[in-house]
Order: structure tokens, then C-alpha cells, then sequence
């Protein structure tokens, strides 16, 4: 079925915006919206988004990100950038996990270019790294997520025995909500990470510090976006925290997992549930307000109240959590958990953890399409079965608060 011209511009103004924010969109659903387009004007959209000066870290992000004929038309779009960045970014695609389809292209057009007498940049240190001290080890470290969507990224700079520390708190939404410096000796410094990585209810692990400085960027262009103030520290360390030497495209769970054989299995979603027992998730709890808010809704629609008992598979407890789930995670709440999943991955590969970690990658690529139901998803429902339970415990505290004149939820014990 055509597209309407005016879903048409839609469309093209969604991959503007995303271009100009630079940061906080989900790729994955701006390829779902390029799908419904006929190739000829997805291609044409995608030409007119190209001639933004902020354009192509987005081409790069749909290339990347899928692998249709939406992602392998993104990497021939930049072929028709005639600057080195493009050529960069197509070299970053053809040297990257991606699908064959769009490598292929990413070569062609990089063939492309070079015929023009453009070519990649060769490699060298990223703007800022003169700033970082010559012959200084650097460590990064992160944290597991915690429930208001916080995670923390540390980095240590140490050379002839001292270490600088910074420490961000970088938030899904609003980005670097708070930083912290600090000086100590290097062995002092050592053995506050081997406490950190050896911590067994929320245990941190190392990344690569480049990695650091990509999350630290990303969460960046979010203050952008959100308006939310950085830290006064920030803007001295920025050459240092903030500047990646090269693209990261994808999460690094994608360079180290394979996500075909991990999507193709499904007992990896199955099991899914199982995570919630690890310290990585102990912290996962969901806004209880708004859980609170849908048994509201629900007790409502039901007329009856929101009762959760053990009553079996087609009983009430199975309508109920299915029908918040679907609800709780709206477009903006399935990007941030999608994430969650994608980095909390990584941490658990970290800690040679394979299985838990193609557990939780299965979670996040069962969160795509963007428009997919999520009321069957196991992880989430689990989630937020878990939840009410915690949120039943806190209404018996309070002595089954009444909601509303006549209407009490009852949630599992």
C-alpha cells in the first residue's frame, strides 16, 4: 500500500530531528519507519537528511543497526557524501559485525569514493588525546544500572605510581547527571577496582576506556537534548572522558556474541526470566507509581479490582501482568530497557557469564520491532510480575491502602 505524502514527510522529518539531536533515538525504529516506504523514496529521503552537517553518524547508526534493505541503503547514501567522515564511516562498516548486505554496499560505496579521491582518514588519536597524559595507563570500569536507569562509568588515569579518577553518573535520559574527581596512589586505586569487580550483589566490570568515552559522549548529547545542566567538572575533562578514538555503532555485546545464532534459538528468550536472580538485575525495579497507576487503569476496565493470585495460565494473574506490560512499556521506556539488556549483556560476557549473557541479548532483540507486541515477552513479564509482588509488600505495610472508595489492589503475596 502507498505511503501518504504527508506520513511521507513524517517520516523525513523523524531522521532530521535524529540527525540534529545527534544521540538519543533508536535506530531500530527509524528502520522500521524507512520499511514502510518504498525503497525509491526512503532512498530519497535518506539523500536530503544526508546533506545535514550532522548526518552521518545517523547513516552510520541505521547501517549498522539492522540488516535489511533499509540499513544497506543508509550505507549507500553515504556513499553520495563526498567528505573523509563518510568514507570513515563506511570503513568502520565494512571492518564491523554487520549483515553481508550491507557490508556489500558499505564496499561499494566506498569504492565509490575512492574513485572520487576520497578515502578514510588514516588512523590517529582523536581530538583531545594531546590532553592525556603521555605513557598513563588508563582503566574504566561501569556499574551495573540501577533502577531510576543510572549507571556509573569511572575512568582512572595512572602514571609513575598516581592516579587521577573521574567518575560519572550517566542517566538513559538526561545523561551525565553528576561527576567526580579525584587523586590517590595507583595501589590505592587497584585495590578500590578489585573491590568493585569482586562485589557480589552489584559487581562492576572493566570496559575498554574508548568504550567509556563512547558512553560518556552519548549520555553528552542527551544534556543536549534534555536541557539538562553537565557537572562544572565535566567541561576540564572532557578531551579525556568524551572522545572516543573511534565509532562504536552498536553495544559491544554485538562484537563478541553472535546475535544471528542468539535470535534463531529460542530457548535463549525462554530462559530469560532467570536473570532476574543475578546481582546484575537486583536493582531493576519499575516506577511504582506507574504500576500502581495501571492496576488503577485495570481495576477500573475489570470492574472488580486488580486481584493476582496463583489462579493458573489463563486465570487473572496472567491477563493482568500481560496487560500492564503492554502498557508500562511505552515507545520511550522499550529504548532504555532495550539498552539495559544490551549493556548488561556485555557485563555479564565480562565476567564469562556466556549463557546469562546471550540470555539477556535474546531479551533486547526480542524488544524489535519497535511496533512488536511485549505482552508474551518473557523477561518483561517476569519483570513486572516481580514488581507488583515487591509493590504488594509495601501496600500490606500500609495496611492495603485503599485506592478508591470500594476498589483495593490485591497483588501477589
Amino acid at each position: 500500500m502507498a505511503v501518504e505524502e504527508d506520513e511521507k514527510k513524517r517520516i523525513e522529518e523523524l531522521l532530521r530531528g535524529a540527525a540534529e539531536a545527534g544521540g538519543g533515538y533508536d535506530p531500530a525504529s527509524l528502520l522500521h519507519e524507512l520499511s514502510r516506504l518504498e525503497q525509491a523514496d526512503a532512498r530519497a529521503a535518506l539523500e536530503r537528511v544526508a546533506r545535514l552537517d550532522m548526518a552521518i553518524p545517523l547513516m552510520l547508526k541505521l547501517a549498522a543497526a539492522g540488516d535489511g534493505w533499509p540499513s544497506a541503503l543508509a550505507a549507500e547514501v553515504l556513499g553520495t557524501v563526498r567528505t573523509t567522515a563518510a568514507a570513515s564511516a563506511l570503513q568502520t562498516l565494512v571492518a564491523g559485525p554487520v549483515g553481508d548486505g550491507v557490508r556489500k554496499a558499505a564496499r561499494r560505496a566506498l569504492h565509490r569514493l575512492a574513485s572520487q579521491g576520497i578515502r578514510p582518514s588514516p588512523a590517529a588519536p582523536a581530538a583531545g588525546e594531546g590532553s592525556r597524559a603521555a605513557g598513563a595507563r588508563e582503566d574504566c570500569l561501569a556499574s551495573p544500572f540501577d533502577a531510576s536507569g543510572d549507571r556509573v562509568v569511572m575512568f582512572g588515569f595512572s602514571r609513575h605510581g598516581e592516579t587521577e579518577i573521574a567518575r560519572m553518573i550517566l542517566n538513559e535520559e538526561s545523561g551525565i547527571i553528576d561527576m567526580f574527581t579525584a587523586e590517590s596512589d595507583e595501589d590505592r586505586f587497584r585495590r578500590e577496582m578489585s573491590r568493585l569487580l569482586t562485589e557480589k550483589e552489584l559487581p562492576w566490570v572493566e570496559i575498554p576506556a574508548d568504550y567509556g568515552r563512547h558512553l560518556v559522549m552519548e549520555a553528552h548529547s542527551r544534556n543536549s537534548s534534555t536541557g539538562t545542566p553537565l557537572p562544572v567538572d565535566f567541561l576540564a575533562w572532557k578531551d579525556r572522558v568524551a572522545r572516543p578514538q573511534r565509532e562504536y555503532p552498536l553495544p559491544l555485546i554485538f562484537t563478541v556474541v553472535n546475535a544471528a545464532e542468539v535470535r534463531w534459538d529460542p530457548r535463549y528468550l525462554d530462559w530469560s526470566p532467570q536473570l532476574l536472580d543475578l546481582g546484575e538485575f537486583m536493582a531493576w525495579r519499575l516506577d511504582a507509581s506507574r504500576l500502581e497507576s495501571l492496576g488503577m487503569e485495570w481495576a477500573r476496565r475489570q470492574r472488580t479490582g486488580l486481584v493476582l493470585e496463583e489462579v493458573g495460565p489463563e486465570g487473572d494473574t496472567e491477563h493482568a501482568v500481560k496487560w500492564i506490560v503492554e502498557r508500562y512499556f511505552d515507545a520511550k521506556t522499550r529504548v532504555f530497557f532495550k539498552r539495559r539488556l544490551e549493556e548488561t549483556a556485555y557485563m555479564l560476557w565480562r565476567r564469562d557469564r556466556t549463557l546469562h549473557a546471550k540470555m539477556a541479548l535474546a531479551a533486547a532483540l526480542a524488544m524489535e520491532p519497535p511496533d512488536r507486541r511485549l505482552d508474551d515477552h518473557p523477561f518483561l513479564v517476569e519483570l513486572v510480575l516481580y514488581n507488583l509482588k515487591i509493590l504488594s509488600v509495601l501496600m500490606e505495610e500500609q495496611q492495603q491502602k485503599e485506592i478508591r472508595p470500594g476498589v483495593r489492589l490485591m497483588l501477589p503475596r
